[in-house]
């Protein structure tokens, strides 16, 4: 019966008399509702015709019966041949409130997913990295069973605040081409995108009176959503807060615990040094257990991210001052060195504690403070030119015969120990027979990318000390990188680019500041011995305006007044 409570609004009885004929619908279809007077009969016809009108009206896109009551948001499609239960990106009633009509829409059309085994076999031509178990994607509901799918069908964002790009790009790019996608549905999308067009001169002129896009609000509520449905960050993309790890992960877990902890008891303890204590070279620690290292490299390659407060508790038990000697030639053949940088103690609050493990790969030229530029986890972040480049480019500190080196282009003086990259294969020429570019010194880690690149352009293509095998693979590499402007002139670019970020992390990796007097090496690996040849006023300029020689200035002139 329907209800006639007579403290109820009028609109609050037709509401509750629709929600009585949902649950009727189909079950007592022929059986008339009693009612009291001629005055309810006519309310409740009206209500029979309001809710027929609902009920006929065909749901886009098309979802089985089989609807999860607790979450509405998961749905399984009845029409396709992937019969999976998904999640839909779209949280309708915040939707409707928060953003425009089209992108409420569009992400009604987008599930979101962890990888599979079987997406992570499937090819993918285009793609620069590599995706991960479990990694977070987003695909369109339509095409997912299709065996050939148009462009973008689907994203994996590198983060979470590019998932507002990510349903971006597909907005664009692909649901205008998407084979699987319904009429109904398309020419829904097509009367949004008219109605968009139509607002695009109110649109500007609110811009300019508020002098604030809507960009910002927008992005900003993807971002929260995003994290209310349990996305992280975590080391190579997008995750869910609540994976869980497999079997095989935590038992490389638990054996690498149990590893470190022998390695505990084995090796010598040392106490970490103090903050003024002056070292003269890295003091790397050497495992010699063949078995402990390979461990060591699954672990960090595998497809589990790690956040930053999780590594400490797996390796703070080694010591980054230990150092293990051997004396016999079959150990040293087993021996696998094993680089442990730290971060600041700012950041992960514990002091001097190792945040990962990398091998130590690079073949440096002679010289103290020089190693290669590239790591083991170029592969998994850059592109094949880039992961070709990094091996032909080393990090160096700046002696005194870089310093005093001719560089007429250059605006700035380079100072003692300053950090530079520079061409491996023009390292060991006089500066005069360098070309353009061999030699570069970015001012910030965040310069790297930018200074690789342009090297990229300017040097490797004309440099004349390339081998020719190195010089055949380069070439083709060149070759077949599409044409486009991908010389980066701004700042904010490394900060955009997810090439451009890991440039950034894995100069911290090798042990690189950011200091005001450019780049530096965390702890120094040589010790200032003599002036660069000044004498007189430059020396006196030099010294004033480079504090790590000032000290050997001040003696040498006492020594020679004492003289």
């Amino acid at each position: 019966m329907m209800n006639s409570n007579p403290q109820l609004t009028p609109r609050a009885i037709r509401l509750e008399n629709c929600q009585v004929l949902f649950e009727n619908h189909g079950v007592e279809k022929n059986s008339p509702p009693a009612v009291s007077d001629q005055s309810e009969v006519s309310t409740v016809s009206s209500d029979e015709s309001l809710c027929a009108e609902i009920l006929q009206k065909p749901s886009v896109p098309d979802y089985s019966a089989n609807t999860s009551e607790r979450n509405p948001r998961k749905r399984t499609v009845s029409d396709g041949g992937d019969e999976r239960p998904f999640r839909l990106l779209a949280q309708p009633r915040e939707d409707m409130t928060a953003l425009p009509p089209l992108h409420s829409y569009i992400r009604q059309q987008i599930e979101v997913f962890m990888v599979e085994q079987a997406d992570m076999d499937q090819r993918a031509p285009g793609r620069k990295n590599p995706i991960r178990l479990h990694q977070v994607g987003l695909r369109c509901i339509h095409c997912r069973h299709l065996p050939q799918r148009a462009k973008r069908a689907v994203c994996f964002p590198t983060s979470v605040a590019r998932v507002y790009h990510a349903v971006s790009d597909m907005k664009f790019d692909h649901f205008s081409r998407c084979a699987g996608l319904p009429e109904s549905v398309r020419a829904k999308l097509r009367e949004l995108r008219e109605g968009q067009k139509s607002h695009k001169e109110h649109d500007k002129k609110k811009k300019k009176t508020a002098g604030k896009s809507s960009f910002t609000s927008t992005a900003q509520y993807y971002h929260d959503a995003a994290v209310s449905m349990g996305m992280i960050d975590r080391d190579g993309g997008v995750y869910m807060k609540n994976q869980v790890s497999t079997p095989k992960e935590k038992d490389q877990e638990k054996s690498l615990t149990a590893l470190t902890l022998a390695l505990q008891k084995s090796l010598p303890r040392a106490d970490p040094p103090r903050k003024r204590a002056r070292t003269t070279s890295h003091i790397t620690p050497t495992l010699c257990d063949s078995t402990v290292s390979k461990l060591l490299l699954q672990y960090q390659m595998s497809p589990k991210p790690l956040l930053v407060n999780e590594r400490p508790r797996m390796l703070q038990a080694l010591s980054p001052t230990v150092q293990s000697r051997f004396n016999l030639e079959e150990e040293k053949r087993r021996i696998t060195q094993v680089k442990l940088p730290y971060l600041s103690p700012k950041k992960i609050g514990v002091s001097q504690v190792n945040t990962h493990v990398s091998l130590l790969s690079p073949q440096p030229s002679p010289g103290a403070g020089v190693i290669l530029l590239s790591s083991p986890r170029d592969e998994q972040h850059l592109n094949e030119i880039h992961c070709f480049i990094r091996k032909q480019v080393e990090v160096f500190a700046a002696d005194s015969s870089d310093v005093n080196a001719p560089a007429p282009g250059r605006r700035q003086r380079i100072i003692l120990g300053q950090v530079g990259i520079r061409c491996i294969h023009c390292a060991a020429l006089p500066a005069q027979q360098r070309l353009k570019r061999a030699v570069c010194y970015p001012p910030s880690m965040k310069g790297i990318y930018h200074a690789v690149s342009n090297m990229k352009f300017d040097h490797f293509t004309i440099c004349q000390s390339l081998p020719t095998n190195v010089k055949a693979r380069f070439e083709q590499l060149y070759s077949s990188e599409k044409p486009q402007n991908t010389r980066v002139k701004a700042a904010k670019g490394a900060r955009a680019s997810p090439m451009g970020q890991f440039y950034v992390e894995s100069a911290l990796s090798l042990g690189l500041v950011d200091t005001e007097t450019g780049i530096r090496f965390r702890s120094p690996l040589f010790k200032v011995s003599k002036l660069p040849d000044m004498t007189g006023m430059s020396a006196l300029l030099f010294a004033a305006t480079d504090p790590t020689i000032r000290e050997a200035y001040f003696q040498t002139k006492k020594h020679l007044n004492d003289g």
